[in-house]
């Protein structure tokens, strides 16, 4: 996760510069540190799904969705404007870390056998450059969308893209 976030750095004027947007760096970057946020109860979150203990893996998730939904209001109100989202997202992601090292007393053990770890670097890799690769295919429509029409427009080719799979996803959900 750390490894990730620091690579967000250097990337996102890059990505700036490909959408002709020079404030789009900062957020970037700092949504980037979601990455590592996120990381730190992943291992949490992963045990609560494989022992099927969904109603304390709810906490997190819910504690997650309240911040994010409440701090991003509170200071969209404020006329923090995209900062909002992103300090929002950030919150919502550090509350959820908090609560999953609340709820699972699980800690981790900084020590490595190397031949586990080498076992698992060869199943694991494969698989990340799949999922990197599946990422960047569901995102090139919206790379392409972005570029043409502009950052205003991707926003509603976002949300229309995603609204069909919140209403099946929502209701599936539950």
């Amino acid at each position: 996760g750390a490894l990730f976030s620091l690579l967000i750095i250097p990337a996102a004027p890059l990505a700036a510069a490909y959408f002709e947007a020079p404030a789009l760096s900062p957020v970037l970057r700092w949504m980037g540190f979601s990455i590592f946020i996120n990381a730190v109860g992943s291992v949490h979150l992963v045990l609560l799904r494989k022992e099927l203990d969904f109603s304390r893996k709810l906490i997190p998730d819910m504690g997650n969705a309240v911040t994010r939904g409440a701090v991003s209001i509170v200071l969209a109100l404020a006329g923090m404007g995209v900062w909002s989202l992103v300090i929002g997202h950030l919150a919502g992601a550090a509350v959820s870390a908090f609560l999953v090292w609340r709820v699972l007393p699980w800690r981790p053990r900084f020590t490595m056998h190397l031949p586990v770890a080498r076992a698992l670097m060869k199943y694991g890799l494969p698989v990340m450059g799949m999922e990197i690769l599946a990422v960047l295919n569901e995102s090139m429509p919206s790379l392409v969308a972005g570029k043409a029409l502009g950052l205003a427009a991707l926003g509603i080719y976002s949300l229309a893209y995603r609204l069909p799979e919140v209403l099946v996803m929502g209701n599936l959900w539950v």
